[in-house]
Order: C-alpha cells, then sequence, then structure tokens
C-alpha cells in the first residue's frame, strides 16, 4: 500500500481508497493511472473523486464515513422492497400448496363461495351469479 493511505477496499472493479491528506491521495491516483495504463485501463472521470475521509463516501450500497459502515438508505428500502415480494410469493404458492392438498368437495355439496340457499332461493325474480351451481331451477320471469 501507498504511504498515506489509510484504508482501501475493493469489489469487483469498484476501488476506494482513504488518506486524510491531499498528497497521499493525489499520489495514490497517479499510480493508479500509471499501473491502469500499462494494463490498457482507464479510470472513469465521472466516477473518480477525491475526497476527505471525514466527507464519507458511498461505495456498493453503503455509506462509508468516520470509520463506521452503514447500509444506505436507498439500499435498506430495495431490500425491504425485495423480501415484501418474496413474502407475497411465497404465500401465494402456499396456498396453491394447501388448495392442491385439500380433498375434493362431497357429491352434492355446493361449490361456489356464493353458491347458498340464501341466494338462490325458490321464487327469486333475478338471477344470481351462482345460479348456475345450485341444485334446482330459479324461475326467471321475462320483463
Amino acid at each position: 500500500m501507498l504511504p498515506g493511505i489509510r484504508a482501501c477496499l475493493r469489489y469487483v472493479d469498484d476501488l476506494a481508497l482513504f488518506a486524510d491528506r491531499p498528497e497521499p491521495r493525489r499520489q495514490a491516483l497517479m499510480v493508479l493511472h500509471e499501473e491502469l495504463a500499462g494494463l490498457r485501463l482507464r479510470l472513469h472521470p465521472n466516477k473518480t473523486h477525491l475526497r476527505r475521509t471525514a466527507t464519507g463516501v458511498s461505495f456498493v450500497g453503503f455509506h462509508i464515513i468516520g470509520g463506521r459502515i452503514r447500509l444506505r438508505n436507498h439500499s435498506l428500502l430495495r431490500i425491504r422492497r425485495g423480501l415484501r415480494r418474496s413474502a407475497r410469493g411465497l404465500l401465494r404458492r402456499r396456498l396453491q400448496i394447501e388448495a392442491a392438498r385439500a380433498p375434493p368437495p362431497r357429491a352434492g355439496t355446493l361449490t361456489s363461495p356464493m353458491a347458498t340457499r340464501s341466494s338462490c332461493a325458490a321464487g327469486s325474480s333475478r338471477p344470481t351469479p351462482s345460479a348456475t351451481a345450485c341444485s334446482h331451477p330459479l324461475p326467471y320471469s321475462e320483463s
């Protein structure tokens, strides 16, 4: 490690170097430019920043400041949203499994949740959504 650099973080193609004084930061940036040029690579100019350690930096979903590493709020919201989506998917799948394991309805029972004796009582003058599930015909008036 270069003199004056206090810490270094690397994740895949991301790199963060920490130094309190500006000179070691500039020196490290020059060394990085030279080393990467030898590999025919270069630093992205919009993504290369020289900052004091005390100001902190966002790095791969975390905010690093003052020797502490904290999860960024945006990252936390994305994790929570993903967990909710996973929980809903698991619940949906669980309900499908329970429905598949449920015993078949007995013969002669009403299978529609809306088909009850009160919803299709004989003598009703209007059809109900569950009229086809009833065991007796409904008299309809033609008007």
